[in-house]
C-alpha cells in the first residue's frame, strides 16, 4: 500500500458495502466503532470449492485513511483481513474514511482490487453535545426530585397491583424485581435528605458515553447546605457548604452520589462542588457538557456551559463493572420519561363537538361551554402509569365505543375508547387505533411475563403509539355548576339523530357496541325569534392573564422593603424569603408549579419550642414571643397569591413539618397506629391535623399524596406532598 493511497484508478466495488455501528456520521474522540464489509444482495456471498480452498470466494482487507498526517508523517492505518474492523479512535479530530479492499481469491491474472468506502468524522465532544443539551435547555421540565421520588411509589404500587390480578410465572424474581424498586426508593430518599427543605438549583446535562457514544441526560442540582461563622484570632468569617446531588439512577452507583464543596462564599464553594464531582465521579469513559443554574450565574461567573472529561474512574474505586441504565435513569432518559409527563389530552374540535355538543343548548353554544369552562381537556390529562395501572393493575377500565375522526389531511381513522364513566359529568381513558389494540392486548395477557416485564413494556408502548399519533389521551369533566347543561334537550331538533344531549354521548363513549362518529360537521339549532346567535366549534382562547413583576404584587406590597426594619427580604417570581428585626421567618419557594414549604417559624414558646429552635434567636426568648408583622393566617393566601399573579402558580405542595408542627402530626400518627391504621395512610391522616394543613386546604390542596416520618433525623421531620383532588 501506497503513501498516495487511495490509489489512482481504484474501482468502487458494486457487490459490497460497509455497515457501521453505531451509524453517527460524527463521534467523539474515544469511540468504538465496528465496521462490516457485506455483501449487498440476499443471501451469503459466494464461496469456491476445490481439492486445495474452500471458503469465501474474496479476500477483505481494511484500511483507516486520515485527511492529516501523523507525527511520523503517515496518513494510512492498516486493519486486519477479515470481514469486520472495530476502530477505537484515539487520535484528534478530523476527517477520516474507513476503506474495504476487496480481493477475489479465483484472480490469477492480476486484476486490480475494489474498494468500499465510508467516511467518518471525529469531532469535539463539546459540539457534538451542544445540540441535545440546548433541545434540553429549550424543552425544559423533566421530572423535579419529588415528582420522582413520586413516581417510583407509584410504579411500586402497579407492580403489587399485576401481581395481584395476575400471578408472576417466578415469584421469586418478582419478589427480587420488588426488592430492587425499594431499594431505588430508598437510595433516592438517602441522597434527597441532606437537601430537604433547602432549595435546590437544578442543573442540565448530558454525558457522552465515548465507547459507545450513547447519550444520557444526567439529572443533578446544586443546594446549600448551611453555612456556619468561624472564628479566629483574626476575626471571623462564614463558612459555606454546597453540594452537588446526581440522583440519574439511584440503583445505579456510576450514576448516583453527592459531591459536596466548602468555600468562603457561593463561588467558592460551588467551584469546590465541581472539582469533587471531577474527581469522583464514576461515569463511564465519555464527556459530560452541562450548564450553571441561571440563578448561580451572577454569583458564580464564568462561562456558563461547561465541559469535562470523564474516565470511569474516581480515587477510591479504580475498577467498577459498567451497569446498564435501569430503573430510574433509563425511564428518565427516554424522553424525560413518558410516565413522568402527561400525555396530552384530546384537544381536536371536530372529535370533541361531534362527541360532546349539545345541540339542543339553545341558551348556551358549545363556543359558549368552552368558552366558560364546561369542559376541562387538560386539567386531568393521563400520564402512563395511571394506563398501565387501568390496563394491567387494578383500573376499572373497559372497552368502549369505536370513535371515527378525521387527519389532518381528511382520512378517516377509527380509534376504540378504553376507559370508565367517572360520574354523572365526567370521563376518563385513551382512545387507540383500533390497528394497535392488539399489541396491547399482547403485552397485557401474556403470561409468561413477570409484572415488572409486563409493566414495562406497556409502557414502552404506550409511550411509542402516543409518540405515533395511534394514542390519545381523553379527560372530559363538566363543572358542577354547570353540570344540568350536560341533560339539556333539544328544543327545535327533536328527533334529529344529529341532535345528541352530551350526557347522552358520554354513556355511548363508554358502550362497546356503540360507533361514534366524529367525521361529520356539527350542527347547531336557533330561531329567529330569539334574535342573532353565534356558535363556535372550537377550543377557546383565552387572553393570558398579566403577568405581575415580582415587585408590584399584593404580597409585596404588604411587606414592602421600607414597611419594617427587615433582616432579610427577597421576593421573586420563585421565592419569598421574609426575616423580620427578631429573627422570624417565611421562607417558601415555588419551582415550576411546585410549592414548596421551607422555613415558617412566627411565634416561639420556651415551654415548648425545640431549643434548638430557640437558639436561632439572639438572644433565646424567655416568654412565648410571636412576630410582630409575620402572621401565618396572612402570609399563606398572600403567597399563593404571588406566585399566581407572577406567573407561576402553584400546582402542588411540598414541605416538611418541623418542631411544634411535627409534634402535632406525629401525636395523631401514633394515635392511628394504635388503630391499627396502615402505616402509610396513617402518615398521610395524620398531616391534616399538622397546624398549617388548612392553609394548604383553603387552597384547594387537599389530597395527601404523600407523607413519611423521619424521627432519625437530629430534628425530626415529617414530610409531605400535596395536590389538588382530581
Amino acid at each position: 500500500m501506497s503513501d498516495d493511497f487511495p490509489p489512482v484508478g481504484g474501482a468502487e466495488n458494486t457487490e459490497y458495502r460497509i455497515r457501521r455501528i453505531p451509524d453517527l456520521q460524527t463521534v467523539s474522540k474515544g469511540a468504538q466503532v465496528r465496521y462490516i464489509c457485506e455483501w449487498k444482495a440476499p443471501g451469503r456471498p459466494p464461496e469456491i470449492a476445490g481439492d486445495k480452498y474452500w471458503g469465501p470466494r474474496d479476500g477483505i482487507r481494511w484500511y483507516l485513511y486520515s485527511a492529516a498526517s501523523d507525527w511520523l508523517g503517515r496518513q494510512v492505518k492498516n486493519g486486519p483481513i477479515e470481514n469486520a474492523w472495530t476502530i477505537t479512535y484515539d487520535d484528534d479530530a478530523g476527517q477520516y474514511t474507513v476503506i474495504a479492499e476487496i480481493r477475489s481469491a479465483l484472480d490469477e491474472h492480476g486484476t486490480p482490487p475494489t474498494y468500499c468506502y465510508r467516511p467518518q468524522t471525529v469531532g469535539d465532544a463539546g459540539a457534538i453535545l451542544r445540540a441535545p443539551l440546548d433541545a434540553l435547555v429549550k424543552k425544559g421540565g423533566g421530572p423535579s426530585p419529588d415528582d420522582a421520588q413520586q413516581e417510583i411509589d407509584r410504579f411500586r404500587k402497579l407492580l403489587g397491583e399485576v401481581a395481584q390480578k395476575t400471578p408472576p410465572p417466578d415469584p421469586a424474581k418478582h419478589r427480587e424485581a420488588v426488592d430492587r424498586w425499594d431499594e431505588i426508593s430508598g437510595r433516592l430518599r438517602g441522597l434527597l435528605a441532606p437537601s430537604t427543605g433547602k432549595r435546590r438549583f437544578r442543573m442540565r446535562a448530558v454525558h457522552l458515553d465515548a465507547a459507545t457514544q450513547a447519550q444520557h441526560v444526567l439529572m443533578l442540582f446544586l443546594t446549600e447546605l448551611e453555612t456556619t461563622e468561624i472564628h479566629g484570632r483574626f476575626g471571623s468569617r462564614q463558612s459555606r457548604r454546597w453540594a452537588l446531588v446526581d440522583w440519574t439512577d439511584p440503583g445505579n452507583p456510576r450514576f448516583r452520589g453527592s459531591y459536596e464543596g466548602e468555600g468562603r462564599n457561593v463561588l467558592e464553594a460551588v467551584n469546590a462542588c465541581f472539582s469533587s464531582w471531577n474527581l469522583e465521579n464514576r461515569y463511564p469513559a465519555g464527556h459530560v457538557t452541562y450548564d450553571l443554574p441561571p440563578e448561580l450565574v451572577p454569583l458564580v461567573g464564568g462561562d456558563t456551559r461547561r465541559q469535562m472529561d470523564t474516565s470511569g474512574k474516581n480515587v477510591t474505586d479504580r475498577v467498577i463493572s459498567v451497569l446498564e441504565w435501569i430503573a430510574i435513569g433509563g425511564l428518565l432518559v427516554a424522553g424525560f420519561c413518558f410516565i413522568f409527563v402527561a400525555v396530552p389530552a384530546m384537544t381536536e374540535a371536530a372529535v370533541a363537538a361531534s362527541m360532546l355538543a349539545s345541540t339542543g343548548a339553545s341558551t348556551l353554544s358549545i363556543g359558549q361551554r368552552w368558552r366558560e369552562g364546561i369542559f376541562d381537556w387538560s386539567a386531568d390529562a393521563i400520564d402512563g402509569l395511571t394506563i398501565a395501572s387501568n390496563l394491567i393493575g387494578a383500573g376499572a377500565w373497559a372497552r368502549g365505543a369505536l370513535v371515527k375522526t378525521l387527519t389532518n389531511s381528511g382520512k378517516t381513522v377509527d380509534y376504540v375508547f378504553i376507559g370508565a364513566r367517572v360520574g354523572t359529568d365526567a370521563a376518563q381513558g385513551i382512545l387507540v387505533a383500533s390497528t394497535s389494540l392488539d399489541q396491547i392486548d399482547a403485552v397485557s395477557k401474556d403470561p409468561s411475563l413477570s409484572p415488572e416485564e409486563r409493566s414495562r413494556r406497556l409502557l414502552a408502548l404506550v409511550g411509542q403509539l402516543a409518540t405515533t399519533g395511534l394514542l390519545t389521551a381523553l379527560s372530559v369533566r363538566a363543572a358542577a355548576k354547570d353540570a344540568d347543561v350536560l341533560r339539556q334537550q333539544p328544543t327545535y331538533l327533536k328527533g334529529d339523530s344529529r341532535a345528541t344531549v352530551p350526557e347522552e354521548r358520554l354513556s355511548e363513549l363508554v358502550d362497546p357496541t356503540q360507533t361514534i362518529d366524529g367525521t361529520k360537521p356539527v350542527i347547531a339549532e336557533g330561531h329567529t325569534s330569539e334574535g342573532n346567535q353565534k356558535t363556535k366549534a372550537r377550543t377557546p382562547i383565552r387572553t393570558p392573564p398579566r403577568k405581575w413583576a415580582p415587585t408590584e404584587t399584593d404580597l409585596a406590597k404588604k411587606y414592602s422593603a421600607d414597611g419594617h426594619p427587615w433582616r432579610r427580604r427577597e421576593i421573586s417570581d420563585m421565592e419569598i424569603r421574609l426575616v423580620d428585626k427578631d429573627g422570624f421567618t417565611f421562607n417558601v419557594t415555588c419551582d415550576e408549579g411546585t410549592l414548596h414549604v421551607d422555613i415558617i417559624v412566627t411565634k416561639v414558646d420556651p415551654n415548648t419550642t425545640s431549643p434548638h429552635l430557640l437558639a436561632q434567636f439572639d438572644p433565646p426568648p424567655t416568654e412565648p414571643k410571636a412576630s410582630e408583622v409575620l402572621y401565618a393566617k396572612e402570609l399563606y393566601p398572600l403567597a399563593y397569591k404571588h406566585f399566581e399573579q407572577v406567573g407561576n402558580p402553584a400546582t402542588r405542595v411540598t414541605g416538611e413539618f418541623a418542631w411544634d408542627n411535627y409534634r402535632a402530626t406525629k401525636d395523631k400518627y401514633v394515635e392511628l397506629l394504635k388503630k391499627n391504621m396502615a402505616a402509610d395512610a396513617a402518615a398521610k391522616e395524620a398531616v391534616r391535623a399538622s397546624k398549617t394543613y388548612p392553609y394548604h386546604a383553603d387552597q384547594g390542596f387537599t389530597q395527601v399524596t404523600q407523607a413519611q416520618d423521619h424521627p432519625e433525623l437530629d430534628n425530626p421531620l415529617f414530610d409531605y406532598i400535596l395536590d389538588k383532588p382530581e
